[in-house]
């Protein structure tokens, strides 16, 4: 059950909110003090925060995810803020190019899990299935729905290898050192849902079927907009049902192709003015025919200056990136003769404006990069008194 089913917002959200309460006041997590009038615990994440509770006939259990800010994505989660990550693992994990390319919409942080047992855990319904379980599950279906490329959570080392154990070592991702947070040492990692569902109907082991079992009842109806077309046949090969999208949106899924037309549309938009300037005495098809062949190698060495870990790398892909852009006007002077003052300085502009937009991008992951480092030169006191 989801606080996120606005027929049962309230009560999901109450139920989860008093056991997570219950639990870490027991532990001591958190104090008196920090509990409301209502007897609840709320943080700063509370109104940007998902909860679900699950039970079963020995044990209720409740978790919740939060959702990034818009003003400062991934920087906005409790693990993120709190503890040093490695930022290339953090981007391997979600399978991205480059540390800007995490939207707030592409992350959220799972959290505040927390487990009451009131039965005896061998009287259980034989198959019935783990209550913790259960939720994990569920958070995979919210993200499925919502197009999630990463998880990002801190959590004790029993949990994190019970996760191994449950999805899969390879899909556990350590981020960063063990440091206390909230009075308990935990350990941060990364898990990439859409992967974990992915090698989860792939697996053809005893744990793959038992994964299946709790995959296949929470992802009936899953819906298609964010989901490739491996993701949908392995769905239909285990007979698990999915909404069907709208057409626009399934067109919309396939974001390499519109990349590509996107390309070649601004290509050609640049190409036809080039046949009304007066001086350009240059064949309009092999300016166009250069200015497309040379947009995938400068698309190509911009993320390798971003995300090439040898200097080598990074200098062959700003060359790569530097002479593809410039291919294109190199034969564009060359082949025109007085051009008026203006079209020089457009050309200009548009090489200018590339340039500093360029640069701008590098230079805004390198901030990032160093913000997930903590590599500001604060210890970790610091860090936790901000």
């Amino acid at each position: 059950m989801s606080s996120a089913d606005t027929t049962q917002t309230d009560t999901i959200k109450k139920q989860a909110q008093e056991l997570h309460t219950k639990v870490y006041l027991e532990k001591g997590y958190i104090t008196a003090d920090e509990i409301d009038d209502d007897g609840i615990f709320n943080d700063e994440y509370a109104d940007r925060s998902v909860y679900l509770f699950a039970e079963n006939s020995f044990r209720d259990s409740t978790c919740r995810y939060i959702k990034a800010d818009k003003k400062d994505g991934i920087m906005s989660l409790p693990t993120t803020k709190n503890f040093s990550v490695d930022p290339d693992i953090l981007r391997d994990a979600a399978g991205v190019d480059r540390l800007s390319n995490i939207r707030p919409r592409d992350v959220i942080e799972v959290s505040a899990l927390a487990s009451v047992q009131h039965g005896d855990i061998n009287q259980g319904k034989r198959g019935e299935l783990d209550a913790t379980r259960l939720l994990y599950a569920r958070v995979l279906r919210d993200s499925l729905d919502q197009g999630h490329k990463l998880w990002v959570l801190n959590t004790h080392e029993n949990l994190v290898r019970h996760l191994e154990i449950l999805l899969g070592k390879e899909q556990i991702h350590r981020l960063g050192d063990t440091k206390d947070y909230m009075g308990s040492p935990t350990v941060p990692v990364a898990i990439n849902p859409q992967e974990v569902v992915r090698t989860a109907l792939e697996d053809e082991t005893p744990m793959g079927d038992m994964k299946r079992q709790y995959l296949s009842e929470t992802l009936q109806g899953v819906s298609d907009r964010h989901l490739d077309k491996k993701m949908l046949q392995l769905l239909e090969s285990h007979g698990i049902a999915y909404e069907r999208s709208p057409l626009l949106k399934r067109t919309l899924r396939h974001r390499k192709a519109i990349a590509y037309a996107a390309i070649a549309g601004y290509t050609a938009a640049r190409a036809i003015p080039v046949a009304h300037i007066d001086g350009f005495e240059g064949n309009v098809g092999v300016f166009f025919a250069i200015d497309f062949a040379t947009s995938f190698p400068y698309t190509w060495g911009l993320v390798e200056v971003v995300t090439a870990r040898s200097p080598a790398k990074r200098i062959a892909g700003g060359a790569v990136a530097a002479g593809s852009f410039a291919a294109p006007y190199v034969y564009f002077w060359a082949e025109g003769n007085d051009y008026p003052a203006w079209v020089n300085g457009v050309v200009g502009g548009i090489v200018g404006v590339a340039g500093i937009m360029a640069v701008n991008g590098i230079r805004k992951d390198k901030q990032l990069e160093k913000r997930l480092e903590k590599d500001d030169g604060l210890t970790d006191l610091d860090i936790e008194a901000k």
